[in-house]
C-alpha cells in the first residue's frame, strides 16, 4: 500500500495494528477502525474513492487478470484453502495480493502455516526472477 503522509489527516491515530475492537479481536490494519471513524465525525467520506476487492472465497478463475505472472496464477489457483472453485487469496485494485492468514489467524498448527508460507515464498522468488532485469 502507498499513503502520501504528507496528505492523510489525523495521522497521528493511524495505526495498522491488530488488536481488540469493542472487544471483537480484528486482524492486521483493525486499528484503522479509530482513524475512519475520525474521518466519519469530520464529513471527509467524499474525499476517499472506493477500492476494487475481491474478497476471500468470493471470486473465481472467471475474475483473474492478466496482473498476475504464472507463478502467482498458479499459487492462487492451487491453493489447498480454496473452496469450490473459489480463491482464498485476496486481491485489491488490480494491484494488490492479501496472502492471508499469515500470521496463523485461522489457528492452525504450526507446520502447516510454516509450509504455506515457504510455499508463497518460493513462489514469490520465482515471480520476481521473472521479472528480474
Amino acid at each position: 500500500m502507498f499513503i502520501d503522509s504528507s496528505q492523510i489527516p489525523y495521522k497521528e491515530i493511524w495505526s495498522f495494528d491488530c488488536g481488540k475492537i469493542n472487544r471483537v479481536r480484528v486482524d492486521v490494519s483493525g486499528n484503522t477502525y479509530y482513524w475512519f471513524e475520525r474521518i466519519k465525525q469530520n464529513g471527509l467520506e467524499s474525499k476517499f474513492e472506493p477500492i476494487s476487492h475481491y474478497p476471500s472465497l468470493r471470486w473465481n478463475y472467471s475474475d483473474l487478470t492478466n496482473v498476475f505472472s504464472p507463478e502467482i496464477r498458479k499459487y492462487i489457483v492451487e491453493d489447498k484453502r480454496n473452496m469450490n472453485g473459489n480463491f482464498y487469496t485476496e486481491f485489491y485494485d488490480d494491484a494488490f495480493l492479501h496472502f492471508r492468514a499469515g500470521s496463523n489467524w485461522n489457528k492452525e498448527p504450526a507446520l502447516v502455516v510454516q509450509d504455506r508460507i515457504r510455499e508463497f515464498t518460493e513462489c514469490f522468488k520465482r515471480h520476481i526472477g521473472e521479472y528480474a532485469v
